[in-house]
This record gives structure tokens, C-alpha cells and sequence, in this order.
């Protein structure tokens, strides 16, 4: 036997009540609703009927007062009902939407570790094996650039791998291919590139400032020990050539002829001065003029 509706709706108003219950009371309430908003039309007009008796009117009367307090009761019911219902298909929807959540957040999970063990190992490959592509490129070439008799050219080992023309392009068509130096990897537990070799570039190129630094600095040493060397000299010439020689002295050139000359000399021009067969005399530094 059925439960009265009160009874019902009740029960679908707890807290463990199911949504498909909580539906079929809505929709009895309805119902429900619908007949006492009829009952009570019905009674309130044979209340006020002229032609029914007066007991019977106050008895309608009475009826319609009943019938009324129900419409009322399933009318809050009704609006309970539908805000549990509402209530209770978010929750299942959340409860679904969780679910689903959960399943994603788990694959994103696996993948995240993944990536830390099978990813950071796949960039170290790659980028070891990159290395080692461009550290035997030069070595093909000069192999290549002096080939034993009967022997045929060397090839890019990643064209031997992927099956590529001699030039790097795919047979079946000779179309361009992306070759493994123009793939871009990062680091994967820190900023910058781990391919191209950024910190190789970066490593290089800090090698070849300190090297250009130390070239510069030895110039310098070089130019201040040869300033260092500069002093005063006679410099007669001992050749039976005639005319004047193009003599390069520490302030510039002279053409030097036969008389005795005194100039300044680096100890270089000194050297050259005496392998030429010149006789090269230290003296002091002429004396200045008196300004007049």
C-alpha cells in the first residue's frame, strides 16, 4: 500500500532522500496541488451560493477553509520539493564532475612523472646525440676532402639513420626534412636551452672573450716593453749603395744617406738597423733649443 503523500514528502525532504523519489513526490504534489486549488474554488463557491442551504453553505464554507490550508501545505511542499531536487541534481553533478576530476588529475599525475623520468632522459639523448652529430661533422669533411682511392663519400650519420639523401633530403620526393640540429630542447629543471647547447655557446663565447682579453693585454705588455725600449742612437750607413734608404725610426721615416744621424730607436730597429750593417751607437738625447 502506497504512503500517504504527507508521508512521502516528508521522506523525500531528509537528507539521505534520492532524487528519483524526490521527482515522483513532485509530481504527486502537483497533482495534489491542482486538486485542492480545484476543491477549494469548488467549496468557496457553494459557500456563497444563494440557493444552498444555509448549513450546508457554513459546512462548504468550512470544506473551502480545509481545502485552502491544503492547497498551501503542498504549495510550500512543492517549492521544498523542487529546491531539493535542484539542490540534489548539483550535487550529483558535482559528485560526477569529481569523479572525472579525479580521473583526469591521476592521468595528469602519471604523465607529470613521466615526463620527469622518461622526458628529462629523452632531452639528455637527444641532446648527447646532437653533440656528438656536430663534433663529427668536421671530421666527415676533412675525410671527404681526401678520400682514398675507391672509396665513396662519407655521409651525415642522421642520413644514414633516417634513410636521406646525401644532401639531407627525403627520397620520395627530395623534400626538405627538419634535421636534428634545428630541434629546439630545454632544460628541463631550470631556465634557457639544453639544444642548441646554449651554455656550450655561452661557455665558448666566455672562452673567447678571455682569450681576445689576454691577446690585448700581451699586445699591451708587447707595445710598453717596446716604449720601454726606446732610446737615443747615431746610425751610419757602412753599404756602398747609392742614394738615400728608407730607415724607419721611432718617430717615423727617414731617408738616410751617408752622413751620420741621430734619432730615436726602438730596440727592434736596433736589430735591424745592425743585421742591415749599420753602425748603431747609443748617445744622449740632443739638447733642446733655447726659446728666444
Amino acid at each position: 500500500m502506497a504512503k500517504p503523500l504527507e508521508d512521502r514528502q516528508r521522506a523525500a525532504l531528509n537528507e539521505t532522500a534520492r532524487l528519483a523519489d524526490v521527482e515522483a513526490t513532485i509530481e504527486d504534489t502537483r497533482t495534489a496541488l491542482a486538486a485542492a486549488i480545484a476543491d477549494a474554488e469548488e467549496q468557496m463557491a457553494r459557500a456563497v451560493d444563494p440557493r444552498v442551504p444555509s448549513d450546508d453553505a457554513r459546512a462548504a464554507r468550512v470544506a473551502a477553509a480545509h481545502a485552502e490550508h491544503d492547497r498551501d501545505r503542498h504549495r510550500n511542499a512543492l517549492a521544498a520539493l523542487e529546491a531539493k531536487r535542484k539542490a540534489l541534481a548539483e550535487s550529483q553533478a558535482n559528485a560526477a564532475k569529481a569523479v572525472k576530476y579525479n580521473a583526469v588529475l591521476a592521468e595528469r599525475d602519471a604523465l607529470a612523472e613521466a615526463l620527469k623520468t622518461e622526458g628529462a632522459a629523452a632531452i639528455s639523448t637527444l641532446v648527447d646525440l646532437n653533440k656528438r652529430l656536430a663534433a663529427q661533422e668536421p671530421v666527415l669533411a676533412a675525410v671527404n676532402a681526401s678520400l682514398p682511392e675507391d672509396r665513396p663519400r662519407l655521409d651525415n650519420a642522421e642520413c644514414i639513420a633516417r634513410g636521406l639523401t646525401s644532401n639531407g633530403l627525403w627520397p620520395e620526393g627530395f623534400s626538405n626534412v627538419f634535421r636534428f640540429a634545428n630541434m629546439q630542447l630545454p632544460h628541463f629543471e631550470r631556465r634557457g636551452m639544453a639544444w642548441p647547447d646554449e651554455d656550450g655557446v655561452i661557455a665558448r663565447q666566455a672562452e673567447a672573450y678571455q682569450e681576445q682579453l689576454q691577446s690585448q693585454r700581451a699586445a699591451r705588455l708587447q707595445r710598453e716593453a717596446r716604449e720601454a725600449s726606446r732610446r737615443w742612437y747615431t746610425v751610419q750607413r757602412t753599404d756602398d749603395k747609392h742614394g738615400t734608404l728608407t730607415f724607419h725610426h721611432a718617430n717615423g721615416i727617414f731617408g738616410l744617406g751617408y752622413q751620420l744621424w741621430t734619432c730615436e730607436l726602438y730596440s727592434d730597429q736596433v736589430e735591424r738597423a745592425e743585421a742591415a750593417g749599420m753602425i748603431v751607437t747609443p748617445t744622449a738625447a740632443p739638447a733642446k733649443a733655447a726659446p728666444r
